[in-house]
């Protein structure tokens, strides 16, 4: 608000919650001329946090914590990391094993079936970030996971060996989930031995960046496409690996 004596603007949260004040006091009061300039900063100063918050949101689907404030302490940062390249990345593909017999056997309302799925994608990105990870995206109940992304400071050899490390997490953490109280006896009641997921893990080639008109941070190679097909050929808490990761 203008008190003729001043100009305070108060910076409030998309929830809601005041952030802060910006408070500026001027001998003799603010002319006209010097309102005006004082209203148009104020108005940058709101606009700015609203895409700064706006952007923090949409990163933070992809990226963990550290890494969106890393990428957005640089101005450039979308045409400097994000941009589409080709590079070498280590993709990982987890896919939970018979979740269709978990769930139309096992699990059977929508609401759980849901439940269980929010518990363990949450806890298997958080895995794949620890390891350097960004999550792609999930398809059904398969998670994919990219590994070098978005600075590129590992060399393939640690990405591929990182893609590994998470698939070993994430096989011990989803078998735990078997034994939290809520899914005790979920795998016998539907002729498992336990939970489990299938993985592939993959090191190729490709073009990695924002792509589409929701600015999705994905990528698209022939690389892709061959992990889905390895993951698909797993069996029970079973890792696959594409010979060039193995070798890196």
């Amino acid at each position: 608000f203008n008190d003729g004596m001043g100009f305070t603007l108060t910076v409030q949260s998309a929830g809601g919650g005041q952030l802060g004040k910006l408070v500026a006091d001027v001998d003799g009061g603010l002319s006209p001329f010097g309102r005006d300039l004082m209203r148009i900063f104020a108005n940058s100063i709101s606009q700015r946090l609203i895409d700064y918050n706006r952007e923090r949101r949409h990163m933070a689907k992809f990226f963990p914590p550290s890494t969106v404030s890393e990428l957005l302490s640089d101005p450039g940062y979308m045409k400097k990391h994000l941009s589409p390249r080709v590079k070498d990345i280590a993709i990982l593909y987890a896919d939970i094993n018979s979740f269709t017999k978990i769930c139309e056997q096992g699990l059977r309302r929508p609401d759980l079936i849901g439940e269980f799925v929010d518990l363990w994608s949450e806890g298997a990105v958080r895995i794949a970030w620890e390891h350097g990870g960004v999550f792609d995206k999930m398809v059904g109940d398969c998670l994919i996971v990219h590994f070098g992304p978005p600075f590129y400071r590992l060399s393939p050899a640690r990405c591929a060996r990182e893609a590994a490390l998470t698939a070993l997490e994430i096989q011990r953490f989803t078998a735990g989930l078997g034994r939290l109280p809520r899914y005790r006896g979920l795998a016998g009641k539907v002729g498992l031995k336990g939970l489990g997921v299938a993985v592939g893990i993959n090191l190729c080639p490709a073009a990695v960046g924002l792509f589409g008109p929701n600015h999705d941070f994905t990528a698209f190679s022939s690389g892709m496409n061959q992990t889905a097909r390895l993951q698909s050929k797993a069996g029970f808490r079973e890792t696959l690996v594409m010979s060039s990761a193995r070798e890196a």
